[in-house]
């Protein structure tokens, strides 16, 4: 009788076990649905899937906070910037009758946020790695099919791309063309080819396929063309050698005794993949150093000449003269969300009719002024309480540092681009942001995936 019933409790943890593992890979399931409809806005026949992919979200999300309402769970840093920003953005957007510009760019960072904060609570790391995980072979799949643009130098569904797109793919079918891979412009494509680094580096097991993989990342990185992305790239590789300084140990490394059969194998491959690498480059070394210069040009210039640099140095100059201008409420709170587009129309800078300042800062800081400003550091404040966290701590959870490190791309990144405006960026910045929120004694919150 006792094996029976120990047989039958046995098969009832199976089926338990079962259910949440279906309904874990259903909740993951959701988000990557998500980043998918948000792909597919570049192309013309699945514009809409993005805002089925967000009903969809939006539905379990519901299901969601229904079934954790007798948890009564507040994080702090949920109070302290999740909180204010959504009253800030409603209120400015209300006020300014901008609630269109609010829901198509900004209601699904705070859902997706909701969604994976919820998730966590709910299956603790594991959801988080296993999403990290996801993420990685998707991203890979896109960087492998790159490979077409860097050689044919046109998109692979180039026709059916949006006619907005297709504007953005300058010198189609030359030897200039900047690779975009499904991201729809080389700024964005170069971003993910940095984050798809470091989520190689950090879920990959199998050195021989990493070191693949990687190599094809870094020739669509450089394929990209894209000044920004190659500055984040040098930071996230500066990231991982103070990260990973304290593993590297070198007395292992000089005696092969202390190594298995196996590292060795995996140290020589390293070794021979990195010296063909760095054979390659040695070979290619002027032509590839006369593009990378000539891509920065004099972009650091004062004396610049370069169109985009005047363009963002321009824009920075009207801004801020113009914020100083204005009375101390406008200063303070801002001219209101989604009204930067109407200052740019008026205040041609070098290139006629351009609606976007080409930095998400300076957008954010003329639409939400000293408050928005002050908000925005709340965040960076996080990024580098976290970072502070992972280097004096001896063990680290890797996909803390992987979402942080990713964010911190991105926020480079935007420097030099509105990234909220491109849908990809947005929700991709609210799935790290969700990943790092930190939750309180969470091994005792998670419930198995029973709420």
């Amino acid at each position: 009788m006792e094996i029976e019933k120990i047989k039958i409790k046995e098969r009832e943890i199976e089926m338990d076990l079962g259910i949440i593992s279906s309904k874990l890979w259903l909740n993951i399931g959701v988000i990557l649905l998500v980043f998918i409809g948000a792909i597919l806005r570049i192309y013309s026949l699945t514009h809409k899937v993005y805002y089925m992919t967000l009903l969809i979200l939006c539905f379990y999300l519901v299901v969601m906070i229904i079934n954790f309402y007798k948890h009564k769970i507040i994080n702090k840093y949920f109070l302290l910037i999740f909180l204010p920003t959504l009253l800030f953005l409603v209120i400015s957007s209300l006020i300014h009758h901008t609630l269109n510009i609010f829901v198509k760019f900004y209601i699904v960072e705070y859902l997706i946020v909701s969604y994976i904060y919820l998730s966590i609570l709910k299956y603790g790391k594991l959801y988080v790695s296993l999403l990290s995980k996801c993420m990685t072979y998707m991203l890979n799949i896109f960087s492998i099919f790159n490979i077409y643009q860097v050689v044919f130098h046109k998109p692979m569904l180039y026709d059916f791309l949006t006619s907005e797109i297709q504007t953005l793919q300058y010198q189609v079918s030359t030897s200039f063309y900047r690779t975009s891979s499904v991201f729809g412009h080389a700024i964005v494509a170069g971003l993910f080819f940095v984050i798809l680094f470091l989520h190689n580096f950090f879920t990959l097991k199998n050195k021989i396929f990493k070191y693949i993989l990687q190599g094809i990342v870094l020739i669509n990185l450089y394929s990209t063309m894209s000044r920004s992305a190659w500055l984040a790239f040098l930071v996230v590789i500066f990231i991982l050698i103070l990260i990973n300084f304290k593993k590297i140990n070198l007395i292992a490394f000089a005696s092969f005794s202390n190594l298995s059969y196996r590292q060795i194998l995996y140290t020589y491959l390293g070794v021979i993949i990195i010296a063909i690498g760095v054979l390659f480059i040695a070979q290619n070394y002027n032509s590839l150093l006369e593009s990378i210069i000539n891509r920065f040009g004099d972009s650091l210039s004062d004396n610049s000449t370069d169109l985009s640099n005047l363009q963002r140095t321009g824009t920075i100059t009207a801004i801020f003269k113009f914020m100083s201008d204005v009375g101390m409420k406008n200063l303070i709170f801002g001219n209101g969300l989604g009204t930067v587009a109407n200052f740019m129309l008026s205040h041609q800078i070098v290139i006629p009719d351009f609606l976007t300042t080409d930095n998400q800062y300076l957008t954010w800081y003329y639409e939400f002024g000293i408050c928005g400003i002050f908000l925005v550091s709340l965040f960076f404040f996080m990024l580098i309480h976290h970072l502070i966290k992972f280097f004096m701590n001896k063990s680290y959870d890797w996909t803390q540092v992987l979402s942080v490190s990713c964010l911190i791309v991105l926020c480079i990144g935007m420097f030099f681009f509105e990234g909220i405006q491109w849908e990809t960026v947005g929700v991709f910045l609210a799935i790290n942001l969700g990943c790092i929120l930190p939750v309180t004694n969470q091994n005792n919150i998670n419930t198995g995936g029973k709420l």
